[in-house]
């Protein structure tokens, strides 16, 4: 991922609510794998690509203290390469243990974790690399403790093998650094806005599944005393009849509320008795009228009953 300067102020660039700092690099060196004591702090150029990596660490001053994370919008890393051995790719993973720059060799190098960015293919030099590096930076200002840098490994896919500024440089003088965004702290809440119209009723959403049905409550009394009454009447019908049945409520409760006849006996009997009507009288409200039919040759009796009220 080769960028112009013109390009990286472009992509760089703040909104009017935001500014940029810039983290300069504070110690930087690579090793090699093959030579476990071999250190390379002084270095010009940091040499990345075969058997070599590079190590960066950064002055995160200049991000004011206690500032929430989330207001870090966009955090770059910029590299100047400086020559191109093989072009591809490289890969920036962090540094999860503390190193020195004077010290530092592949025998004693910090432990890395996971890469955090890759770059586009890199194949020219005299070039700037910038690579999104944005959750990680959070990631320190939320525990700076942790802040122990970063490394800069060939990609396993594409490996590149290039020279990078070293903070020692004198011919290029482009060492890496950190070009951060700064959000702006949230403005004071504006005045509630004028409420819009209601919008249309949306559509009924579908039936939902019936709820289980709930206890059975308490037997009511038989009666309420003082309001109704019940008055019982029985008799007998011939075999093979059909026949009217009434009963009347007495003066005291005089109007019929319910009622019902059939079978007095709790018998095989009962099944003689066809009940063709009940109900009250149509010509008064006093009385409960029912229509029977004694399917047997013999006689059955049965009964005629009325819920009377005042």
């Amino acid at each position: 991922m080769r960028y112009t300067s013109a390009f990286l102020l472009a992509i760089l660039s703040c909104t009017p609510a935001a500014h940029a700092v810039t983290a300069l690099v504070t110690a930087d060196a690579h090793v090699v794998s093959s030579n476990a004591t071999f250190n390379a702090g002084a270095a010009p150029s940091l040499s990345v690509g075969g058997e070599a990596r590079a190590f960066l660490q950064f002055d995160l001053s200049a991000i004011p203290p206690g500032i929430d994370p989330n207001r870090i919008s966009k955090a770059h890393l910029l590299l100047f390469v400086n020559r191109v051995a093989q072009a591809g790719r490289i890969s920036i993973a962090p540094v999860l243990s503390p190193w020195v720059e004077n010290t530092v060799t592949s025998g004693s190098m910090p432990l890395l974790g996971t890469p955090i960015a890759i770059s586009n293919p890199i194949a020219q030099p005299f070039a700037w690399v910038a690579l999104d590096i944005t959750a990680q930076v959070r990631g320190w200002v939320s525990s700076p403790a942790t802040a122990f840098g970063l490394a800069v490994i060939p990609d396993i896919s594409a490996p590149a093998s290039l020279l990078i500024d070293s903070k020692e440089s004198v011919a290029t003088s482009q060492p890496a650094r950190l070009q951060i965004t700064i959000d702006g702290p949230p403005g004071p809440t504006g005045p509630q806005g004028i409420a819009g119209p209601t919008g249309p009723v949306g559509p009924a959403g579908p039936r939902g599944t019936q709820g289980p049905i709930g206890p059975v409550g308490p037997t009511g009394p038989a009666s309420l005393q003082g309001l109704t009454t019940r008055v019982v009447s029985t008799s007998d019908i011939a075999g093979n009849t059909q026949a009217l049945r009434f009963v009347s409520c007495p003066g005291t409760f005089p109007i019929a509320i319910g009622g019902g006849c059939g079978h007095r006996d709790f018998n095989s009997a009962a099944d003689d008795i066809v009940v063709n009507f009940t109900g009250p009288e149509s010509t008064n409200n006093f009385q409960w009228r029912c229509i029977l039919k004694n399917t047997n040759s013999s006689p059955r009796a049965v009964q005629v009953w009325a819920v009377c009220s005042k």
